[in-house]
């Protein structure tokens, strides 16, 4: 049975002691509504993939780590199958998406769950 949110998560920036993405993760473990899986699509996943276990136990997160590949055969400026991935791999009802430069309060999920079924939700930063 899939949990009620999917948060997907795209950590494109790295760096050796994975600070960015513990501040994010610290984030999503505050938050008061926890009934959620985090989706890693990674292209850095050969290089973090064995921290992420780790990382999952230290902040108490369902981590789903994907490997991401750009699809080079294609001719366009940029491939948002990084942005899409969790659209299609999730069987969760509700998508949000948490790009790798950001931070959220501890109502983030509770706020997305609060949602009425069939309104899209866009949050300003």
């Amino acid at each position: 049975m899939p949990r009620p949110l999917a948060i997907g998560m795209t950590p494109a920036f790295w760096d050796k002691d994975q600070l960015l993405i513990r501040a994010q993760l610290r984030c999503l473990a505050e938050q008061t509504f926890k009934d959620f899986d985090v989706w890693l699509i990674d292209p850095h996943y050969q290089k973090r993939k064995g921290i992420v276990p780790e990382l999952a136990e230290i902040y108490g997160l369902s981590l789903i780590h994907v490997p991401w590949v750009p699809n080079t055969a294609v001719a366009k400026w940029l491939d948002y199958s990084i942005v899409n991935a969790v659209y299609c791999y999730s069987e969760s009802p509700l998508v949000a998406r948490y790009f790798c430069y950001r931070f959220v309060r501890p109502g983030f999920a509770e706020s997305i769950m609060a949602v009425p079924s069939g309104v899209n939700v866009d949050f300003y930063s």
